[in-house]
């Protein structure tokens, strides 16, 4: 197993945990996605559900990753949706507007005014409580979303199976009752009717699998 980042302090800790927990079979990396193609590699699997957002073009580097992907191989994404983090554009440009810092004062004095504000919906995420996690939701350098409709049209044009979300069993019961044709579960045009209904249904975010034509 190869696990990559950008942050040589994250791949400190990682590396820290892996000899804590007595692992032998993780190798660490530093390094851009968008450069994946020099290492000469390729795997079967491939998870990238916490960088690809946080690129200026995530499908670009959703292209790379597919380039060592093997034929037949599988891989789990995590994207932003537009419509689940509706709330968190809304708080991110009244940060903008008031012109608040990512300092540690700054995030605290944020936070109570939001809560009083219309825009206290984002307050009911978890990650809202402490002062790292809400640097990470609300103050981070960049956030791309999208939406179904072009994860749908990016695997459409790769050729790859979509192969499913991760979800709770209530949201997947939910779906099957309102869409009981789509006995798989993977027709992504019915899964964006669906959030257009249930705006809350990514409001993490879309988590899923795809597999690349062999």
């Amino acid at each position: 197993m190869l696990a990559i980042d950008l942050s040589l302090s994250s791949l400190c800790y990682a590396k820290r945990k892996t000899c804590e927990l007595g692992l032998k079979n993780v190798e660490y990396a530093q390094a851009d996605i968008l450069k994946l193609q020099s290492i000469d590699r390729s795997f079967d699997v491939i998870e990238a559900s916490g960088s690809l957002q946080t690129m200026a073009e995530p499908f670009a580097g959703w292209r790379v990753l597919l380039s060592i992907l093997r034929p037949g191989g599988l891989m789990r994404l995590g994207l932003y949706s537009r419509r689940g983090r509706q709330d968190i554009t809304a708080a991110r440009a009244f940060i903008a507007e008031r012109g608040y810092g990512s300092s540690a004062n700054d995030i605290r004095r944020c936070r109570e005014e939001l809560t009083r504000l219309r825009l206290a919906k984002v307050a009911e995420r978890l990650d809202f409580f402490t002062t790292s996690s809400c640097r990470d939701l609300l103050f981070h350098v960049r956030e791309h979303q999208c939406t179904l409709p072009e994860i749908d049209e990016f695997i459409r044009q790769n050729q790859l199976d979509f192969l499913g979300f991760h979800l709770p069993g209530s949201v997947l019961q939910n779906f099957r009752g309102r869409f009981p044709t789509d006995r798989t579960m993977t027709n992504l045009a019915l899964w964006h009717d669906f959030e257009m209904e249930n705006p809350s249904t990514f409001a993490g975010m879309y988590q899923f699998w795809v597999r690349k034509a062999k």
